[in-house]
């Protein structure tokens, strides 16, 4: 297979910086890259300039270059019923031409729109400092890639962090997110030197106190629920309102270092004004703490943002304007900002590519399965009953048919789509399973002696093969 092998290619410090030499050169401590304006190719199909990532400008968001739109460039036949963007078609193409001989299944990444995710957070909030949280896609190159464009992480456990630590991420840039954590895992970190750690409890501030003494801290609040999160956190993780102050004091008594605070809206919120209600409930506790004598340094904003699945989310654009919106409004004196996008960076950056094996009609529905399922990296389907379900993609010539889509084991929840529109399949086919980089990989396993997939890299006419 063509192109570079992780045996014989440059270092991934070396890859990345080439990576953004496509664009520009390598950003500052700033997060601004100083050189010439450049185009790259915005979420909703659009050009734009990028004047933010030149020497002298800061913060505004430039307007399209060229007034076209992703939905005015879907290609025709099964693409355009099926919503492929250009950019998709575009990689699906690639990864044709690149792996037309590769075993399936495999989740195939394309750097380019994912250095693209990660500029466009960098421009669009400006300041923001991005914590990427580790748990939504765990694969060394990609922590690699991460750690070289100077982002920080977000773990949840002592093996996430080991693992950012033999990679060569410094302690200084991981905070221990998880708001539960055993006690193993805190002395672990502490003893590799991580000091910041969130809690949301007060067992957890008194297992804090002892194995990470004098640590700082971060309380993570619960937040309104609009309903709008295909994964709801709130009711799992959070402090109430009511108890934030109690919370953030007795840490204080404890010997820990109240620093900041944080929330999460939910996985997948498909509404931004649950971040401007988000960051009014922060400030409260923010202003009150001011008023008591706790000087909070950090306000995590946590992740959330969508990508488009089966159905369209909106632009992470809107997004990042209501957020910025809630800011200003909430906040007299700008806190640093702390954001963990995860799936905003990595989910629409991959291609999950399968193949048929298997046809039947049951009871009035054609069936056809591929050797990808829940269990071989597309777990978030198991939701697909109720606001969840990929986008799956499969070319070929006459009338469309409606099918559901299975996966290869013997678990009846082996789901990975209900009722879409494809060709007709044979076995041999392929099948693309659009935008599948989050919490992909990261669950596969081998349940029923089926292989997770291999992962391979793709940037232009550069290939890194990795598994």
């Amino acid at each position: 297979m063509g192109g570079f092998h992780l045996g014989s290619r440059p270092s991934i410090r070396d890859l990345a910086k080439a990576i953004l030499g496509i664009y520009g050169r390598f950003p500052g401590s700033d997060g601004n890259v100083h050189g010439r304006p450049f185009e790259v190719a915005g979420d909703d199909g659009s050009t734009y300039l990028q004047p933010s990532l030149v020497d002298g400008f800061h913060g505004a968001s430039p307007g399209p270059h060229h007034r076209y739109h992703r939905e005015d460039m879907r290609c025709r036949g099964h693409d355009s019923f099926l919503h492929v963007g250009l950019a998709d078609h575009i990689f699906i193409s690639e990864i044709k031409k690149r792996h037309a001989h590769t075993e399936t299944p495999f989740l195939a990444f394309d750097i380019s729109r994912l250095l693209e995710n990660y500029l466009l957070f960098r421009r669009l909030l400006n300041g923001v400092e991005i914590f990427y949280p580790v748990k939504c896609n765990d694969h060394p190159f990609l922590l690699g890639l991460l750690r070289d464009w100077d982002s920080g992480f977000e773990a949840a456990s002592w093996a996430e962090i080991r693992a950012l630590l033999e990679i060569g991420v410094k302690p200084e840039k991981i905070i221990f997110g998880a708001p539960i954590k055993t006690e193993g895992h805190i002395a672990c970190a502490w003893g590799a030197g991580v000091d910041t750690y969130a809690f949301d409890s007060r067992e957890e501030v008194e297992k804090l106190a002892r194995f990470a003494p004098g640590g700082k801290v971060y309380l993570r609040i619960s937040v309104p629920d609009l309903g709008a999160s295909v994964f709801p956190l709130s009711g799992k993780f959070g402090a109430p309102l009511h108890d934030a102050h109690r919370l953030l004091w007795l840490a204080r008594r404890r010997g820990l270092r109240p620093v900041g605070l944080s929330f999460h809206v939910g996985s997948q919120c498909l509404d931004p004004r649950a971040w401007w209600l988000a960051v009014a409930a922060a400030a409260r506790v923010w202003d009150r703490a001011a008023r008591e004598g706790l000087k909070l340094e950090f306000l995590n904003l946590g992740g959330g943002i969508p990508v488009s699945y089966r159905q369209p989310a909106p632009e992470k654009r809107l997004f990042m304007s209501h957020i910025n919106l809630a800011l200003k409004g909430h906040f007299q004196r700008m806190p640093r900002i702390l954001m963990e996008p995860g799936r905003a960076l990595v989910g629409d950056a991959a291609v999950m590519v399968a193949t048929v094996i298997g046809k039947a009609r049951r009871q009035g529905m054609d069936w056809v399965y591929i050797d990808a399922g829940t269990y071989q990296g597309l777990v978030e389907a198991v939701q697909e009953k109720e606001r969840f379900s990929y986008q799956v993609y499969a070319e070929g010539k006459g009338s469309l048919r409606c099918y559901n889509v299975g996966g290869p084991t013997c678990d009846s929840e082996d789901v990975v789509a209900r009722e879409v529109f494809l060709p007709e399949l044979r076995c041999g086919d392929r099948v693309y399973i659009l935008n599948a980089g989050a919490y992909s990989n990261v669950c596969a396993t081998e349940f029923n002696g089926f292989s997770a997939p291999e992962v391979y890299f793709l940037c232009g006419n550069a290939e890194i093969q990795s598994s």
